[in-house]
């Protein structure tokens, strides 16, 4: 069950926010591949200090809804936990334009970068594009400490 509770007014506060490093959409109509897409975008966000993956929104900021795992998204949380060690929560918004899935994205722990199961081994965002991490990034992750 997800703690978090996106109100109508939250979201379509996020719909005006410039996409980047920490909120991401995604038009998603039908599906969203789960085995490649999802942990990779899920561990981009979480090496960039955490966000949210938005399913249902078009590249114009629509609402255009979301058939995306329609029965099984309350089963994510725990496979994502399973692969990606991180915990993410899943959450299902009933927006008045169509139903979203919105996925609360934790930053990953000092010194740790979270490591994907789809395409990426440790992806990270380049713009508007997922790209593999570069041995400088993957590098200064390594050696941060956990603060005193």
């Amino acid at each position: 069950m997800p703690t978090n509770h996106t109100t109508i007014i939250e979201f379509d506060n996020w719909l005006t926010q410039i996409e980047g490093q920490n909120l991401e959409f995604k038009t998603a109509k039908n599906s969203f591949n789960e085995s490649k897409d999802l942990p990779d975008y899920c561990a981009a966000l979480a090496n960039e200090g955490g966000g949210k993956l938005i399913l249902g929104v078009d590249p114009s900021r629509s609402v255009v809804g979301t058939k995306a795992f329609n029965e099984t998204y309350n089963t994510l949380s725990n496979k994502l936990l399973s692969s990606l060690g991180i915990k993410i929560d899943v959450e299902e918004l009933k927006h008045p334009k169509g139903r979203v899935l919105i996925f609360h994205i934790p930053s990953r722990p000092p010194g740790q970068p979270v490591k994907s199961t789809g395409k990426y081994r440790y992806p990270m965002r380049a713009g508007e594009s997922l790209v593999e991490m570069d041995s400088m990034t993957l590098k200064a992750i390594l050696n941060e400490t956990m603060p005193a």
